[in-house]
């Protein structure tokens, strides 16, 4: 009777997952292989937003959207300004993207051509100093940062720094409070009752 009960538990997890699987699948791997047109808006330096896709752009970081940084004038909203830049080069401007990748968070990361003028757009906002090198790009960065355009005007905290210090004890806290990292213990104990090793 206990053997039957843990088997129908495990079946309504085999059938969450299998679940889950689908949504992944159909949410994270079903993404297209070209995007054309404007984008809606432009979310942050990095980062353009067609409705349904969000898309990442190949090869560069930029600054969070509230990321400072500091010049000989003061604190600089780089974070806004990075973002204002490629909206200047994305916003109504008839786009290619070629789907290269996806991220971490299931975002197409694609590199974006501006075909009027057959310009890169991620490459120029490297070149014009509002998005540093992840890969790509790096004569671009070295072109910007001798003349000092943008964040190498000023001090910056490189975006993957900066994005780790500011969330990571927040996440820390978070998983830590709805006991995340004891839910494997948990489902044990729903499937088997408590009893058995946990190795």
């Amino acid at each position: 009777m206990r053997l039957l009960k843990a088997l129908k538990k495990l079946v309504i997890v085999c059938g969450l997952f299998a679940g889950m699987a689908y949504v992944l699948q159909y949410y994270y791997f079903s993404r297209p292989r070209r995007i054309e047109g404007p984008p809606r808006y432009v979310s942050d330096g990095d980062t353009l937003n067609y409705g349904h896709y969000r898309v990442r752009l190949y090869g560069i970081d930029a600054p969070e959207l509230d990321q400072y940084c500091s010049s000989a004038e003061g604190e600089n909203p780089c974070g806004r300004t990075s973002r204002d830049a490629l909206s200047g080069l994305a916003k109504n401007k008839p786009l290619r993207c070629e789907v290269k990748a996806t991220d971490k968070y299931g975002r197409p990361v694609a590199v974006c051509i501006d075909t009027s003028t057959n310009t890169d757009i991620a490459a120029e906002m490297v070149r014009n100093g509002w998005a540093i090198s992840a890969g790509a790009y790096r004569k671009e960065q070295r072109e910007a940062r001798a003349a000092s355009r943008g964040l190498w005007s000023m001090e910056f905290e490189k975006p993957k720094d900066w994005r780790a210090r500011k969330n990571a004890s927040f996440l820390d806290r978070i998983l830590d409070r709805i006991g995340l990292f004891r839910l494997p213990g948990r489902i044990w104990d729903w499937l088997f009752g408590g009893r058995g090793s946990r190795k």
